[in-house]
């Protein structure tokens, strides 16, 4: 479905001067005083062209720095990109992923999916620069479910500055081949997606299609710019926890002796909690179907209510993984259990509307499938539910034989 390729990159040369006072961060993050000072750390600072003054001086400017070889051209090849960062939690992470050129496909035809909404004037002001540079100046991000068709060289980068490592590729065509068959999410960047796909209709030339993308893996599941190891940590712990708790109490019940039982009810809380499992049936305990079967029920629960909730997100227009839906709602079902509120009313919702911001889902429809999961899942079904549990608890009229 995505069709990426080697692509032609432009790098400064050794008569740009040095690269530290060269680049600069993207540029719909940088403030009017911070493009004053990277402007003035070197004439060939690429804040000139990627944030101009005006779109036609960063097109005078691209063509004289190549003709005074300051820019230099590459072959066409495969790049492969480390970044450390700070997140905005304080914590310093590593991101890595394929430079390559990607085409440009319109949204309906579902090969490249948004995840936000844009405006017209960026836009405008891309597609200026577009038309001046013809060239992709800055990578957009694009995140796509699976493992790495290949992974970071075991060698020293090819470039590196301000904590972003490149290391030159091989030519390979499996790589090409393995996001043949792969949808990829935008993660930053739908400005620009979205004028190269005007500027393309301009040009109608193939290369004018293309656009650099970085592409992330996302080998279990979607979070915004990253894998994160404690989301996956706590919801392979909370599924441990919900498997261990039976066998725990067949343990209890069969295994602690009389005075080990009484030493854990000197324990603050946990008098009843032993009460209550004192409470359930032996028989009930040692029938493995019965277990097996309400085991089953409630995975198949929770896949059924978080499978709803990825519809949910898709039909209000909103691209999201499906992992990334299961996660959230896990996450969100696990925190509510722990609270001592009915049904976990007001904490599911904040758990889940907080999860899924996590993952990169904007805050509105975030929101509104939220509220539909609850609509569709619990009040909905509650009100024939409670006619049921009256019907049956009912009292009903004994039969005296004649």
């Amino acid at each position: 479905m995505a069709e990426v390729k080697p692509f032609r990159a432009v790098r400064y040369g050794d008569r740009a001067g040095p690269l530290e006072t060269l680049v600069a961060p993207p540029y719909d993050v940088i403030s009017p005083a911070g493009r004053a000072e990277l402007a003035a750390r070197s004439r060939r600072n690429v804040v000139h062209l990627t944030l101009p003054d005006d779109e036609a001086d960063a097109g005078r400017l691209w063509k004289d720095w190549r003709a005074e070889g300051a820019l230099a051209d590459e072959e066409p090849a495969w790049w492969w990109l480390s970044q450390d960062y700070v997140g905005p939690d304080g914590v310093a992470r590593t991101r890595d992923g394929l430079v390559a050129a990607l085409r440009a496909e319109p949204y309906e035809r579902r090969v490249i999916l948004p995840h936000e909404r844009t405006h017209r004037g960026p836009k405008e002001g891309r597609l200026r620069l577009l038309r001046e540079t013809h060239a992709q100046l800055e990578p957009l991000f694009f995140l796509y479910e699976g493992d790495p068709p290949v992974a970071r060289p075991d060698r020293e980068p090819d470039l590196l500055v301000e904590g972003a490592s490149l290391w030159r590729l091989s030519p390979d065509e499996a790589i090409a081949e393995a996001f043949a068959d792969r949808q990829l999410l935008i993660a930053d960047g739908h400005h620009r997606y979205e004028t190269t796909l005007a500027y393309h209709d301009e040009a109608g030339s193939p290369e004018s299609a293309l656009v650099l993308a970085v592409l992330v893996s996302l080998v279990l599941l979607l979070v915004y710019y990253e894998v994160s190891r404690w989301l996956i940590m706590l919801t392979t712990m909370f599924a441990l926890a919900a498997v261990g708790i039976p066998a725990a109490v067949v343990w209890y019940r069969e295994s602690i002796a009389p005075h080990m039982q009484r030493r854990l009810r000197r324990v603050p809380g946990v008098g009843s909690l032993l009460d209550a499992i004192g409470s359930i049936p032996t028989g009930l305990l040692h029938d493995r179907r019965v277990l097996g079967r309400a085991t089953a029920f409630q995975l198949m629960e929770i896949t059924l209510d978080a499978a709803t909730l990825y519809v949910l997100l898709i039909a209000i227009g909103t691209a999201a993984a499906p992992t990334a839906a299961f996660v959230s709602f896990v996450m969100a079902f696990a925190v509510a259990q722990l609270v001592p509120v009915p049904l976990g009313l007001g904490t599911f919702e904040a758990s889940l509307v907080g999860m899924l911001r996590l993952v990169g889902i904007p805050l509105e429809p975030a929101f509104t499938a939220t509220l539909l999961l609850r609509g569709f899942t619990m009040w909905l079904p509650m009100v024939p539910g409670v006619w049921f549990a009256r019907r049956e608890l009912r009292p009903r009229p004994r039969r005296i034989a004649a």
